[in-house]
C-alpha cells in the first residue's frame, strides 16, 4: 500500500512540474507549450524579426490575454502602425477602433514571448 501511495505521489510530482501552468520559464499559449517555436506563424515571425535590418521587426512581443483569449501583441511597425495583436492563428484581431484602443490602454506586457537585440523593454 505504501508502494502504490509513494508511485501516486511521484506521478502527481512529475505531472505538476511538466504542467503548462508552471509559470518559470515555461509559457504555454494556443494549447501548446513554447508557442514562440510551435505556433508556426509566430515562429516565422521571430525568425524574421531575428533577421531584419529594416527595423520593421525591431520591437517585442507580448502573450496577453484578450476576454479569455490568448493573444500576441507586438510593438514592431510590420509595415503598418505599432500595436499589432494576433490571435492563434497569427489573424490581425483589431482595425483602428475604440475596443482597440481600450485593450492596448490595458496591456499587462509581463510575459515577454521575443524581444529584438538592444530593444529597451520599461
Amino acid at each position: 500500500m505504501k508502494k502504490i501511495f509513494l508511485i501516486i505521489i511521484v506521478c502527481l510530482g512529475l505531472f505538476y512540474f511538466n504542467s503548462c501552468t508552471k509559470p518559470e520559464n515555461k509559457i504555454c499559449a494556443c494549447g501548446v507549450k513554447n508557442p514562440a517555436k510551435n505556433l508556426p506563424w509566430l515562429a516565422e515571425l521571430i525568425k524574421t524579426a531575428e533577421s531584419d535590418e529594416t527595423l520593421l521587426y525591431f520591437g517585442a512581443i507580448w502573450l496577453e490575454n484578450y476576454y479569455g483569449q490568448d493573444v500576441f501583441v507586438t510593438n514592431m511597425p510590420l509595415g503598418g502602425f505599432l500595436y499589432r495583436v494576433f490571435d492563434c492563428e497569427g489573424n490581425d484581431l483589431f482595425n483602428n477602433n475604440d475596443e482597440y484602443w481600450y485593450f492596448l490602454n490595458h496591456l499587462k506586457k509581463d510575459i515577454v514571448i521575443y524581444v529584438s537585440p538592444n530593444y529597451p523593454l520599461n
